[in-house]
């Protein structure tokens, strides 16, 4: 569709997309071999639950040591949009203080659960795309929102 955005880009150092995860990656110094990396960003994409971070995180130990936090960053990335997906949600972007829940569809059940849950500091839009902005907290770093959020 055809976007009428008025170009106004706020002063701060993230464009308006700016992904939300970042650094979250896994440094070739903790997982010097390229084969193993790729094998463990696809188990870390396939997180589901606490559960399976867990499993993860003591797999990471035990073969490579103390998990480094972009690595930890990478994990709870996972989990936030395996969960997101199951409340409908399909992208997740970050615009200045709010974090914004790009929605597949607005009449999901759990859509009506999110905003209950999220009173006070949400607000449901259906111009455009529908979505839910969230209002963090000042000073809250994106990730820790989106983990209250989600309960994880």
């Amino acid at each position: 569709g055809h976007h009428a955005t008025t170009e106004q880009t706020p002063p701060v150092a993230h464009s308006e997309s700016s992904p939300v995860f970042y650094p979250a990656h896994i440094p070739e110094d903790y997982i010097p071999s390229l084969k193993l990396r790729i094998a463990m960003y696809r188990r870390i994409a396939d997180i589901r639950s606490k559960e399976d971070a867990d499993d993860v995180i003591d797999e990471l130990i035990d073969r490579f040591g103390d998990v480094p936090s972009s690595v930890m960053g990478l994990i709870n990335v996972a989990l936030i949009r395996n969960r997101a997906s199951q409340y409908g949600i399909q992208e997740i972007k970050q615009l200045d203080t709010s974090i914004v829940l790009y929605l597949a569809d607005v009449r999901t059940p759990k859509v009506a659960e999110l905003l209950d849950k999220l009173a006070g500091q949400s607000m449901l839009k259906i111009d455009g795309r529908p979505r839910i902005c969230v209002t963090m907290k000042k000073y809250t770093p994106p990730l820790k929102a989106l983990t209250q959020i989600f309960d994880l």
